[in-house]
């Protein structure tokens, strides 16, 4: 997912303008984009190995910055949804 790479340069801007705002705003474009992403892609019923394992990478990862993101604006992630 291209929105992976573009983390290091959004927390730089938000920290660099001291807006909070514009890494928010990343984190929600990369949750809708996992959202579009499953829908189509299922992970877990994947067509074959490689796939599944391929995309449960691209889901820990998606889960990663999430955290990561979320933590740096002080908001606490649940264990669950």
């Amino acid at each position: 997912m291209v929105e992976f790479e573009k983390f290091p340069a959004v927390l730089k801007e938000a920290q660099l303008e001291m807006n909070p705002s514009s890494l928010a705003t990343y984190v929600f474009r990369v949750a809708q984009t996992y959202n579009s992403f499953v829908t189509v892609h299922k992970v877990l019923t994947a067509e074959t190995p490689e796939k599944k394992e391929l995309r449960l990478q691209l889901s820990q990862m998606t889960v990663n910055i999430i955290q990561s993101a979320l933590g740096i604006l002080g908001i606490e992630v649940p264990e669950r949804m």
